[in-house]
Parts: structure tokens; C-alpha cells; sequence
């Protein structure tokens, strides 16, 4: 058997197991309570936009057959809404919730092929180790039972990535308009990304000498002609909601200690729920305020929350804000506690969890480092590890500004077990160079 078959034949192996873990969770676990919270508003966009040709997450207007003309609004992005509007149904049924969910698990199916095929560059065992991790991560198979935004935007951004391979292969200008466009899709899902563009073009400029300028009109470009009928619609013409923005949401949550009220570990995750002064900060002018009044009463506390307890959390096994492990929201039965691969998967998982994120965060340093000191580098290697590293170095600074929440980093993870088996590889490389000498 030649190479090229063994590795089709293991890569769907991967991908086998992958569907079947998400699958096995699918129909093994209670469904009574995952339509609440955001996965309802979702599900209220997708459903006035489908019978009553809004987009609104009004729920008069559902109840009353659109009768009741709902008002639209800008508060989510269309990305997730627009995946599910084709199941959408009132009253919702289990069919339609596991329609949804089949489709979320081909989504994390897609994002598993298409993490080997992003970072193979980095090497054949890099990419499969990367595949299997992200096949069998509990935070990634949950994802496909959730009815949010996980799965959609942590295939987005393997999508943009390995758009960003193919362009360092051959830097053409057809290939930066996929950029460009790649770029585009994670703002459509979540707008964690808004300012992931003024990094990502300098480096793509940085990293090529021919044409810049031309790369970065078609870049700029082709985001704008994808990104910008959404912004127009959104900031022009849907009327907002009349609350708060969700990144100042982020910020404002941010601003509470361990994400607590009054360091009540009861009162974990969702500070404005618990606190009633909270909705007296509606700007960002008396949010960052309140934060500068509350470091000048403690400082040595909030310096060591958002240095060093926001990226700890971010990058914590447990959901926080949800109802225990991996689940966001509560489930009285699920597949991890009484089917053996999952739970098998799970143990393992959660025995390597800060094993792999401390080598996902080496990675991201040992990315930026000049190639002497760095064994088994070429420019393919420096340009993938270098911009998987600005990426989630982008949402660990992004996530220390607003809300730490461990469920927001799901999406990064397929780029943090890529940088992690790398700076493994990399590190045993050239430890035996060493002892070798």
C-alpha cells in the first residue's frame, strides 16, 4: 500500500471515529434543556427570518405567526443563524434539534480533515496528532450537541488558516483574495475577530516581497465586499436592540474578580445576573470607571486577575459558566457517563489538558524565535506556526480585555493541539541534536 493511500486510509479512520464519538453523544444524551439562554436567541433569529422574512429574535412575533411584525435588530451576527434557518421549526421538535446537531457534527467532521490538511506542513505525525486530538476533544464532540457557535467559528478558522497556507505556497493574488475572504467568515459567526485583520495583513505583507501592495488591496478588498453588506445592514439600517453591545458585555464581566460577585464561588460566570449595580454601567466611559476606581482600591489584585488569572481561566477544563465539566448547559443524562469511548476519551483528554496547553503556549513563543535556534525549520514551518501563535495570541489578549469564559477558547483549540505537538516535536528534536553532539 503506497503512502498516499495509508494516509487517506488513517485520516478517515480519524474522521470515522470523530463522527461516531459525536454521534454515540448525540443520541445517548437528554435534549430537555440545550434550546435556552444564546442557543434560543439563535434560534429565534433563525426562525423570524425564515417565517417572518426579519431578522429578530423576537418572540411574539413566533407566537403569533407573525402577526405581530417583530423588530429586527444587529445584536448577533447572521453566521450561525443562517447555518440552522433551513431546520427551523414551531414548536421545536427533537427532530429538528437533532437535524441541527447532525449538521453541527459534520461541521466538527470537516474541521478534523481540515486541521491535517492545514498543518501537515508541519509534518505528517504533527498534522495526524493534531486531527486525532481535535476528533476526540469532549469540548469539541459537546460542541456538536450544543446549538451555538462553536463548531461554526473553529471551522471558519481553520478554513482562514489554511487559506493562509495556500496563499504562503504560492502567494498569488487570486489566493489573497481568499483570504480576504476567509478572513471574513469568523466575523460573520462571532465578532471576537474584528481586529484580527490588523494583524493578519501586516504579517502576510511581512512575510512575502512580491506585490505587497496589490496583496493587500486584494485582501482588504475581498473582506470588505464580504464583510461589509453585513456592517452596512447592521450599523445603517437594522435599528440595535437598545442593550448593551456584546463586546462590552465582555469587558464589563471581565471587570469582576474570578468572574464572581462578591467572591462567591456560587455566583461564578455571569456577574451581570448576580449583581444588581450592573446595569447601571450601560457605556463603556463608566465601565472603565469603575474598573480604574476598583484597581486604585486594590491593585496587586486586578494586576494579577488580568495578567494572570484571565489567561489561567480562559484556558480551564471546566465551562465555568454552565452546569459541570464540558457541558454548557445541563443535561440529567449523557453520553460520557455511560458509553466506554467517550468516557475513555474524556479521561484521557482531561489527563493531557495542561500538558497540551503549556506546549501550545511554548509553541507560540518558540514560533517567534529566530529558525537558529529552533532545529527542523524552513520558511513553510515559521509562516504556519507564526501566524497559528498571532491568532491565539490574539484571543488570549482579546479575552483578558472582556470575558475569560474556558468555552470561548474551543473554538482556537484545533490550533493549539497543532502548536502543541509541534513544540513537542520540536523541543524532543532538539534536546537528542544536543545530546547527539
Amino acid at each position: 500500500m503506497r503512502a498516499s493511500y495509508r494516509t487517506v486510509l488513517l485520516l478517515a479512520l480519524i474522521v470515522a471515529a470523530a463522527i461516531g464519538l459525536r454521534g454515540i453523544l448525540v443520541i445517548s444524551t437528554d435534549h430537555s434543556h440545550l434550546l435556552r439562554a444564546d442557543a434560543y436567541e439563535y434560534y429565534r433569529y433563525a426562525l423570524n427570518l425564515k417565517h417572518c422574512g426579519v431578522y429578530s429574535p423576537s418572540v411574539e412575533s413566533i407566537l403569533t405567526e407573525c402577526e405581530q411584525t417583530p423588530v429586527a435588530d444587529n445584536h448577533r451576527p447572521p453566521g450561525f443563524p443562517l447555518l440552522i434557518l433551513p431546520f427551523a421549526e414551531w414548536p421545536p421538535t427533537l427532530a429538528m434539534m437533532r437535524d441541527i446537531q447532525w449538521v453541527q457534527v459534520t461541521l466538527g467532521a470537516f474541521c478534523v480533515v481540515l486541521t491535517f490538511l492545514t498543518f501537515r506542513k508541519l509534518g505528517q505525525g504533527i498534522a495526524f496528532g493534531s486531527a486525532i486530538l481535535v476528533a476526540i476533544s469532549p469540548h469539541m464532540v459537546v460542541a456538536s450537541l450544543n446549538f451555538l457557535t462553536e463548531n461554526l467559528f473553529s471551522l471558519t478558522l481553520v478554513v482562514f488558516l489554511l487559506t493562509c497556507a495556500r496563499w504562503n505556497d504560492k502567494p498569488t493574488l487570486p489566493r489573497a483574495t481568499a483570504i480576504g475572504i476567509a478572513l471574513a467568515l469568523p466575523l460573520l459567526v462571532r465578532p471576537t475577530t474584528v481586529f484580527l485583520i490588523l494583524g493578519v495583513v501586516p504579517f502576510c505583507l511581512w512575510s512575502t516581497k512580491k506585490q505587497r501592495a496589490k496583496t493587500a488591496v486584494a485582501i482588504l478588498g475581498a473582506f470588505c465586499l464580504c464583510f461589509g453588506p453585513w456592517y452596512a445592514i447592521s450599523n445603517f439600517i437594522l435599528p440595535d436592540r437598545n442593550v448593551p453591545s456584546l463586546a462590552l458585555m465582555s469587558i464589563h464581566n471581565g471587570t469582576y474578580v474570578d468572574l464572581t460577585v462578591g467572591g462567591d464561588p456560587n455566583l461564578r460566570g455571569e456577574p451581570h445576573n448576580h449583581d444588581p449595580t450592573f446595569k447601571e454601567r450601560d457605556t463603556l466611559p463608566k465601565v472603565v470607571s469603575y474598573l480604574f476606581k476598583r484597581v486604585s482600591e486594590d491593585p496587586y489584585t486586578y494586576i494579577r486577575w488580568y495578567l494572570i488569572g484571565k489567561p489561567i481561566m480562559y484556558f480551564r477544563w471546566d465551562v465555568v459558566a454552565g452546569f459541570g465539566d464540558v457541558f454548557v448547559y445541563p443535561v440529567e443524562y449523557h453520553g460520557y457517563s455511560s458509553n466506554y469511548w467517550l468516557h475513555l476519551s474524556h479521561l484521557l483528554m482531561w489527563n493531557l489538558h495542561w500538558t497540551l496547553t503549556a506546549f501550545a503556549v511554548i509553541g507560540c513563543v518558540l514560533a517567534w524565535l529566530p529558525k537558529r535556534f529552533v532545529s527542523n525549520r524552513n520558511e513553510t514551518t515559521v509562516f504556519i506556526s507564526r501566524i497559528a501563535a498571532l491568532i491565539i495570541a490574539y484571543f488570549i489578549a482579546a479575552h483578558i480585555v472582556g470575558t475569560p469564559l474556558p468555552r470561548y477558547a474551543v473554538p482556537i483549540r484545533p490550533l493549539m493541539f497543532a502548536l502543541a505537538c509541534w513544540s513537542a516535536a520540536t523541543l524532543f528534536t532538539s534536546a537528542r541534536n544536543l545530546l547527539l553532539r
